[in-house]
């Protein structure tokens, strides 16, 4: 099956930096991570000897005959089967907003192009737009949403991609901040949202925002976006 996949991991936050390792040294080079806390109660991280529930979410993509591999590769070398030290799991990528965003997400990696052009063929509902955007920028991407119909969006802080903060992320230099926009959408509406997100506040403004999507086959109490047989199974 062709297409691509985003692979995440939430990990311990002192092993972010063996994430990153791990997977550079898999041809992997673009890769956001948010620090995020985890849920345990302290009795449960005493019992695994944790100090704390500190984590961090890594984000990245990967040609989807290789996901698999991967995350069983990850359970070997990192030890993702030992409890309290993290997860990992796929999610199927919906599109990419332009060639070179596609281009810079793809750096480094061994992929057919034809194939991942492909991407997930699946018929979803709706869909989730994900875009990256430098700190500071998200009224720009939200604006431009907005203007194509959005009715609003959730935003996510994040920091530092691939360790030092000199190296390159999506051709621009890695600030210190990064914030993610998430924007649940209809399928019939997505390309035109994506349009006017990559127009406005795209990789050539000063927003450098990359943007993708991830199906979604259901939601709940966003009846703004539902469809008319959605909205009347729901009553």
């Amino acid at each position: 099956m062709g297409g691509l996949d985003l692979i995440a991991f939430i990990v311990r936050r002192n092993a972010e930096g063996d994430y990153e390792r791990f997977l550079r040294d898999r041809g992997i080079h673009t890769l956001v991570s948010f620090p995020c806390t985890g849920t345990a109660s302290q009795s449960v991280l005493n019992r695994l000897g944790l100090e704390n529930a500190d984590k961090t979410l890594l984000l990245t993509f990967i040609d989807r005959s290789r996901g698999k591999a991967l995350l069983r590769e990850s359970i070997r070398s990192m030890g993702l089967e030992v409890a309290g030290n993290g997860i990992g799991f796929l999610l199927p990528l919906e599109s990419i907003g332009g060639k070179r965003a596609m281009n810079e997400l793809l750096e480094g990696l061994d992929v057919n192009m034809n194939e991942v052009k492909k991407m997930d063929q699946t018929s979803y509902p709706y869909s989730m737009l994900v875009a990256i955007t430098e700190g500071g920028s998200t009224d720009v991407v939200m604006d431009a949403a907005r203007e194509a119909g959005a009715r609003g969006g959730t935003v996510v802080h994040a920091k530092g991609t691939i360790g030092s903060m000199v190296r390159q992320f999506l051709g621009v230099s890695i600030a210190e901040e990064k914030e993610m926009v998430l924007i649940l959408t209809s399928q019939k509406e997505r390309p035109r949202l994506m349009e006017a997100i990559m127009e406005k506040a795209g990789l050539s403004s000063s927003a450098h925002t990359v943007l993708f999507s991830l199906p979604v086959d259901s939601v709940a109490g966003l009846r703004s976006i539902q469809t008319e047989e959605d909205a009347k199974a729901s009553t």
